[in-house]
């Protein structure tokens, strides 16, 4: 039961920073976007 409930929790803990990290990776795409448009509008 113990050990159980420690791998959940180290589960749950991978998956929060496997999120994390997506986000910040889609956060880096959009924003590489919105500069490319940026560029492309200023032109």
């Amino acid at each position: 039961m113990c050990k159980a409930r420690i791998f959940t929790h180290f589960l749950s803990f991978l998956m929060s920073g496997f999120y994390k990290i997506l986000a910040n990776k889609a956060l880096d795409e959009s924003l590489m976007i919105a500069l490319k448009f940026r560029d492309f509008l200023s032109l």
